[in-house]
């Protein structure tokens, strides 16, 4: 039996699927609100200190770099959709070690693992989103992401006071197992299938992902995918480097970005308790606002635009075609 909406619009499930993986991003990060201050009350069965408690906070921020500088040089190896699902393993084992965590020491190694997983998901869904969307869907499913992270938040909110200990990771260690089992059926990204010379797998995926499109129309992006693999191989511009290389590059530089956000993560309790938690909040409303501005000023528009076009424009590469 056929169903409408996933046949003629698989472009859409796999991208709210892949978002799965924000949500448990959101999940894991929200789960300290909550769970944290019972873990630190008089006669709590785990008993936490303010500087245990921050860092198990600020923990998965460090195994999350590792992900962020790695993935970018073997994805166009391994493929988009086998690294997918293998970053789902880390998040479930996070939350096993939760379940049985007895001391500050295995909850922090937790937070350590499930950064395995948070780092690979932000490198790879919007990547493959990019990729698997059409131009004029992809400015909507790329508000999936935070949308995706917010409700996992909400989520663990809404469990923390009202379910125990146990029940909150044992429901959370579900949603990545929900995840890796139907991304099973999830198409691969044609871009990636195309660069290993996967031609008919491309457009047998390329097909599954647009449905009802037209022979013309498959054609057409077809014809855009191939020009795009054969500019990445250097065969247009042979002094151009490998795809892998500039993302490899990219990843450094998160990496570092990365670097900053352990130690945003670690003061955090560090200033509150100094100067107080209004200052905590001073600080990030000034940041909100400096990035307010720079985001309406400086950061570029892409709806409407391909996947090609975009990624010539933030490689430096745009040309008259493209602008």
């Amino acid at each position: 039996m056929r169903i409408p909406f996933v046949t003629t619009n698989l472009q859409y499930l796999a991208a709210f699927w892949a978002a799965l993986t924000y949500l448990m991003s959101g999940m894991i990060s929200g789960w300290v609100s909550p769970i944290l201050p019972r873990l630190q009350e008089p006669g709590s069965w785990l008993p936490l200190t303010a500087d245990e408690a921050s860092w198990i906070v600020s923990s998965m921020t460090i195994s999350c770099v590792l992900p962020i500088i790695g993935v970018p040089i073997i994805v166009d190896i391994v493929g988009r959709k086998v690294l997918f699902i293998a970053s789902g393993l880390p998040v479930f084992a996070s939350w096993l070690m939760v379940l049985f965590a007895d001391s500050a020491a295995m909850l922090i190694a937790s937070r350590l693992v499930a950064g395995l997983g948070i780092g690979a998901s932000i490198c790879l869904l919007p990547m493959y989103v990019g990729e698997v969307a059409e131009a004029k869907v992809r400015g909507m499913l790329g508000t999936v992401f935070q949308f995706a992270m917010s409700v996992g938040g909400l989520v663990s909110y809404c469990m923390g006071p009202y379910m125990s200990y146990s029940a909150v990771a044992i429901v959370s260690a579900a949603v990545p197992v929900v995840f890796m089992v139907g991304f099973l059926w999830m198409p691969e990204s044609p871009y990636f299938l195309a660069l290993r010379g996967r031609d008919k797998d491309a457009e047998r995926a390329l097909r599954r992902l647009r449905g009802a499109m037209t022979e013309e129309a498959i054609q057409e992006e077809l014809g855009v995918i191939h020009k795009y693999v054969k500019e990445q191989r250097g065969v247009q511009h042979p002094g151009d480097r490998p795809t892998a290389v500039g993302r490899r590059g990219r990843g450094v530089r998160v990496g570092r970005e990365g670097g900053r956000y352990i130690a945003l993560s670690k003061l955090f309790q560090v200033i509150s308790d100094a100067t107080g938690i209004y200052a905590v909040f001073f600080l990030f409303m000034a940041s909100a606002v400096v990035g307010l501005v720079f985001t309406f000023f400086f950061l570029p528009e892409t709806r409407g635009r391909t996947f090609i076009e975009i990624t010539r424009h933030f490689e430096g590469e745009e040309d008259e075609e493209t602008k």
